[in-house]
């Protein structure tokens, strides 16, 4: 089961691009923890210092935002994440 960071955080990196662009980031940390990166852990992953600004950069401008509630791509990636990676 993956993570609620695990999609979470695609959403944030590509904020302002498509689902393509969300889906690719969700398999990069996918990639990533099958290799053991963190301990194959998705969350630490995320989390890792300077891995994704959006999740631990202070001055990134994405580090408080979350995704509205009408953004249709973050909503096509909330569908389809499962059968994805």
């Amino acid at each position: 089961m993956k993570s609620p960071s695990f999609v979470y955080v695609a959403g944030e990196e590509m904020r302002s691009q498509l689902y393509a662009g969300m889906i690719a980031v969700a398999h990069v940390i996918n990639n990533r923890s099958k290799k053991g990166w963190h301990h194959g852990n998705q969350y630490m992953n995320v989390i890792a210092v300077n891995q994704f600004s959006s999740m631990s950069v202070p001055s990134d401008l994405q580090l408080n935002k979350y995704p509205l509630e009408n953004d249709v791509e973050f909503g096509k990636l909330l569908e389809n994440i499962q059968r994805s990676i």
